[in-house]
């Protein structure tokens, strides 16, 4: 891998590139971005070329035994750290604490890459924070993170910031070309995440997802609360789902928004009629995120749905002037 593969993020390579031209390697990197826009691969690409025997440019050479290595999860001086559930344990930062003072097996540092790193308890990141306080010599540590504000500002403080933007619409439709797929629905629906777009083509009922979130919209206005607090139940039950559905709306809404305002035809918000306005879509993506964020701070997920889909169901007939 080199990083002339890694589509759309020009700031962050050239922040890395220029960093190791110049001998400034920090000790400790922040990669932040949304999910599915090459965090985990610009950290490989930056493990090899640390480790790189002949590295060319600011690239790594790709055909070195490091760089193989490294490729392919083998080198002993690459570690990884995943959350276990939905987060990453104080247990599992300790283990870390003693192998990043481990001398480098083969490679000239040590990388290690905490996936999701905003999900550490507290406690995990308090531990962690010990260590990049008085960091070991030749150890690198990357953290890959979505949301900054969950990390504590000491560990931010001392790690160098590297930006990852979403993926402007040409580069997706040229990741999507190498896998063989031109769809514009796939691409709406990705909101600027090449991850998000290959799920999505993994994804064989994506197309029944769609016209889920959508028949939702559309029936608010008749359902009663019966039939609204069965939505809330539905999606409840299935958690794997659940976010799916409720981001598939988001970006129902906003292709809707966007159709009204230009009157460009929507590509995915077919179905959904004359009912919703500009200012019910924007009420309704403002209620929809407020439900991500008790989600994602997890509150009790079926009370948030069942107070969401009630306040999309008032939204309707306060602003089109009809009895609740």
């Amino acid at each position: 891998m080199t990083f002339h593969e890694l589509k759309g993020q020009n700031r962050a390579v050239k922040i890395l590139k220029s960093g190791v031209h110049a001998g400034r390697i920090a000790h400790a990197y922040m990669f932040c971005g949304p999910e599915g826009v090459g965090k985990k691969k610009a950290a490989l690409i930056f493990a090899q070329l640390l480790n790189c025997k002949s590295p060319q440019e600011g690239e790594p050479c790709d055909k070195c035994i490091a760089c193989q290595k490294i490729k392919h999860y083998t080198h002993p001086d690459l570690l990884e750290i995943e959350p276990e559930g939905t987060s990453i344990k104080i247990a599992q930062i300790r283990d870390l604490q003693e192998r990043a003072y481990y001398k480098c097996y083969e490679g000239k540092f040590k990388v290690i890459i905490i996936n999701d790193a905003h999900l550490m308890t507290m406690e995990a990141a308090n531990c962690l924070l010990k260590i990049l306080e008085e960091p070991p010599l030749g150890t690198i540590f990357i953290l890959l993170v979505q949301d900054i504000a969950k990390l504590p500002i000491t560990i931010v403080s001392r790690c160098q910031y590297v930006p990852f933007n979403y993926l402007a619409q040409e580069v997706l439709e040229e990741i999507l070309a190498e896998t063989g797929v031109e769809d514009k629905t796939i691409l709406a629906l990705s909101q600027g995440s090449a991850g998000k777009a290959l799920e999505f083509i993994k994804e064989q009922e994506y197309y029944s997802i769609i016209n889920d979130a959508n028949n939702i919209i559309e029936s608010l206005p008749a359902a009663g609360y019966k039939e609204i607090l069965a939505y809330a139940e539905r999606l409840e039950k299935n958690r794997d789902m659940m976010e799916v559905t409720l981001e598939t709306m988001l970006n129902i809404l906003r292709d809707k928004l966007i159709s009204l305002i230009t009157g460009k035809e929507p590509v995915i918000a077919n179905l959904v009629g004359e009912r919703i306005s500009i200012p019910i879509c924007l009420k309704f993506i403002q209620e929809i995120n407020k439900c991500f964020y008790y989600l994602k701070n997890k509150c009790n997920a079926r009370l948030a749905l069942d107070v969401l889909f009630i306040n999309l169901r008032s939204i309707y007939s306060t602003e089109r002037g009809d009895s609740p």
